[in-house]
């Protein structure tokens, strides 16, 4: 729940006491691209609040870069939605195309589970 973009899609956004809970398992490093504190973890969070996005570039999966945003359902974000694409399909235009989408689809799909709650 600490690598990859759809995961600090959602964790960005959670409180702080899950964060810390995931922090204290520990950010065993999948990648040497890995977070592998809580100042890096709360570093790529902040990116994410501010942006509205995550992207992660070889945290998961060596050659593999994602892009994916919450999907808030009232005040909470409930999920992500991202796209992965290899390293070499992606280069500085995309990021921006990607990052809007993914924002775009993430704001439907809370505003249709919403009104399913409702």
């Amino acid at each position: 729940m600490y690598a990859g973009a759809s995961s600090h899609a959602i964790l960005a956004f959670r409180p702080e006491g899950e964060v810390r809970a995931v922090v204290e398992r520990g950010l065993s490093g999948l990648t040497p691209r890995t977070p592998h504190s809580a100042a890096e973890l709360e570093q790529t969070h902040v990116f994410v609040r501010e942006r509205g996005y995550a992207i992660s570039d070889d945290e998961v999966n060596l050659g593999a870069v994602g892009v994916a945003a919450p999907i808030w359902v009232g005040n909470e974000v409930s999920s992500s939605i991202g796209i992965i694409l290899p390293r070499q399909r992606f280069h500085p235009g995309v990021e921006s195309d990607l990052s809007h989408l993914v924002i775009t689809c993430a704001h439907d799909l809370g505003e249709r589970v919403a009104a399913r709650l409702s």
